[in-house]
């Protein structure tokens, strides 16, 4: 499991990426990502979630977005996200669709 942590801007992208590619490369059918720490998200970092999303559908796996707090998770719906990916929201708090 990846955990990532505070606000996850353009800076953070190629790490993300790497870190993904990493757990692909080991393997990994379903990448899962703990958001319970992160504050923000851009598109760039969003975007590195759906082309790691696409590589692990090649080998029948997903990405799985676990905890993600209702900020995170407004964010994820209003782009469409919820609806491809894996997303498990923050404990508490209720899917919005």
């Amino acid at each position: 499991m990846l955990t990532l942590v505070g606000r996850l801007d353009a800076s953070h992208t190629a790490d993300l990426d790497r870190r993904l590619r990493e757990m692909y490369d080991a393997g990994a059918v379903v990448l899962t990502v703990d958001l319970s720490a992160v504050t923000y998200v851009s598109s760039s970092v969003l975007r590195a979630l759906l082309l790691a999303n696409r590589r692990q559908q090649q080998r029948g796996g997903s990405v799985r977005l676990l905890h993600v707090a209702p900020r995170i998770m407004r964010i994820l719906t209003m782009c469409g996200f919820d609806r491809i990916l894996d997303v498990t929201p923050a404990q508490g708090t209720e899917r919005t669709h």
